[in-house]
């Protein structure tokens, strides 16, 4: 791509979805980087040696782990699609990554090398001297650059072997869209606001984290409010358990089918008696396209998440009544287990603890006592 020809995009919504894929392309199309993704000097070793703090950020986070990442690879020799690969290892172009492919991921290149040149979203930088072509780009930070690879619909395959697979307007991952109704939108707040936040880095200079810091403990759990009560009556005890979403800029969970919200209920025994599942349930679609005639893809039945607006979600579970201390915890999950389990017991997948508490339940007539 010559981006020295490219048209300013100042005009172009920042939320929308068509910036992202001019710059990514989309499932089917390889990043149009634009530069030869073998060439070291646009490395993240390269990048290292001027920005040493930014490149380690980089380096622990999802971005610099995408591909080796053991939920994703779990769920990839299942399906071990070239969308996958183009998403997770995207110098690769959609082949089976190596070398500096498999390393590195989604590394520096792939959001700021176009056209043998360094993208920018600061105005400060036109004009500066670096060792090597830097221009400023508008569209670099905002939701619709992020929505390249966070924005995309489910794959349709056809019965006819001879057609490959399109895109759907089934979307697998619909993080910008969410965006557009938030309140966080609503306030002008953007993913960097949240998601790059400013730090000091190299003597005091303030820069975009490249940590990426959605999926902290500490990010996740407070972007989560969790309120559980219990009322004992006639032999049954039930449970009402709200959550809400706090300053998050898309529903909770989002991103990819495998990440849910999980509140577990513990007896007193330590035996696990009640789940509910915030997430998203999909099944097989059949279905016919104008086009590519008669596809398999995937359809959602129900989504469970908490809303981006911030309005409460309150669901209740419902045992039976025995006094002792109870227990009950939240957390954040990823696991590869394509579906929300119908009787899962708490231990599958990556967990990350939100929020737990216990439940003092006397005898049958006495007051319940909560205990943080």
């Amino acid at each position: 791509m010559a981006l020295a020809a490219r048209p300013a995009s100042a005009q172009v919504p920042p939320g929308d979805a068509a910036i992202g894929r001019r710059w990514f392309g989309g499932p089917l199309q390889a990043t149009p980087l634009g530069h030869d993704a073998a060439d070291e000097a646009t490395s993240a070793d390269a990048c290292a040696k001027c920005h040493p703090a930014i490149a380690a950020q980089w380096r622990s986070s999802r971005h610099g782990q995408a591909w080796p990442d053991p939920v994703f690879q779990q769920a990839y020799q299942r399906e071990p699609e070239a969308p996958c690969r183009r998403c997770h290892a995207p110098l690769a172009g959609g082949a089976v990554p190596s070398g500096r492919a498999e390393r590195d991921s989604i590394d520096c290149a792939v959001c700021h090398v176009r056209g043998g040149q360094i993208l920018t979203s600061d105005r400060r930088r036109n004009g500066v001297q670096a060792p090597h072509g830097v221009i400023r780009t508008a569209d670099l930070g905002t939701p619709g650059y992020c929505s390249g690879c966070h924005q995309f619909g489910f794959l349709g395959f056809p019965r006819d072997k001879r057609r490959g697979p399109f895109e759907t307007d089934e979307l697998q991952q619909a993080t910008l869209a969410e965006w557009q109704s938030s309140r966080a939108a609503a306030q002008g707040l953007t993913c960097p606001d949240c998601h790059m936040p400013k730090v000091a880095v190299d003597g005091g200079i303030a820069v975009a984290s490249h940590a990426f810091a959605a999926t902290t403990a500490e990010t996740l759990r407070s972007a989560v409010a969790a309120t559980v009560q219990s009322d004992a009556r006639a032999g049954t005890l039930t449970w009402t358990v709200e959550l809400t979403a706090k300053h998050a800029g898309h529903k909770v969970p989002t991103g990819d089918v495998f990440r849910r919200l999980q509140w577990c209920l513990f007896e007193p025994a330590g035996k696990v008696v009640a789940t509910l599942d915030y997430g998203r349930t999909w099944r097989s679609r059949r279905a016919v396209d104008r086009r590519n005639g008669p596809y398999l893809s995937r359809t959602l039945v129900r989504d469970t998440r908490l809303p981006a607006d911030g309005t409460p979600v309150t669901r209740a579970a419902q045992v039976a009544d025995l006094p002792g201390l109870w227990r009950w915890r939240l957390d954040y999950v990823r696991s590869t287990l394509p579906t929300i389990p119908k009787h899962s017991q708490c231990d599958d997948g990556e967990r990350t603890l939100l929020h737990q508490g216990q439940v003092d339940v006397p005898a049958p007539g006495a007051p319940a006592l909560g205990v943080p």
